[in-house]
């Protein structure tokens, strides 16, 4: 929460009942958050932490999203798109920070899933040094799909297979990442050479 919070609430919900916020994230003073209107993904970003808010335009249209912000300031977006029946997910990453452009990437197939989730690795814990800068997972029949990256922009995909997830959640203990779906918890070691 910052000393504008309140600001912003009022002007993300004011004319749009059906708003609902799905992430948000902030570093040194930009904060950026994501909300679905209308079934659309819709961006807002301020730089001031809270005093003034900008629509920013997404590089893809799409129906649900997650966001981080790396450590150098550049804004990472994990977008999934619909068609049909299928979920297609685009990562977006700001080629500078704040600059408005971005890098694509399409590591994963396509998924019935739209559940979708991310994890960030936290540069303060000396235990998460080996671990990987960024985790995306989307969930799909018969598992989960990871997409994992050191740098924002290179991305190896991962399948782990399990229980088709409805709901869908990571988090680190130690060096290991934690993927969570209903009853099931996976642990997933990551080396010093990811």
């Amino acid at each position: 929460m910052t000393q504008a919070g309140d600001r912003y609430e009022r002007r993300l919900w004011q004319g749009e009942p059906s708003a609902g916020p799905t992430a948000i994230m902030a570093r040194q003073g930009r904060i950026i958050v994501a909300a679905t209107l209308a079934g659309t993904v819709r961006l807002w970003e301020s730089r001031d932490s809270g005093v003034t808010w900008n629509a920013v335009t997404s590089p893809v249209h799409a129906s649900v999203a997650q966001l981080a912000i790396l450590p150098d300031g550049r804004a990472v977006l994990a977008l999934l798109m619909r068609t049909g029946m299928q979920f297609h997910l685009t990562i977006a990453t700001e080629t500078t920070a704040g600059s408005g452009t971005w890098q694509q990437a399409n590591p994963l197939p396509s998924s019935a899933s739209a559940v979708l989730t991310m994890w960030q690795r936290d540069d303060v814990r000396t235990d998460q040094a080996g671990m990987p800068s960024l985790v995306i997972a989307q969930g799909m029949a018969g598992g989960v799909q990871l997409a994992i990256t050191q740098d924002g922009t290179t991305w190896q995909p991962q399948t782990i297979a399990s229980a088709t997830p409805h709901a869908l959640a990571l988090s680190a203990v130690g060096d290991r990442l934690v993927v969570v779906h209903e009853q099931y918890g996976i642990w997933q070691r990551f080396k010093q050479s990811m």
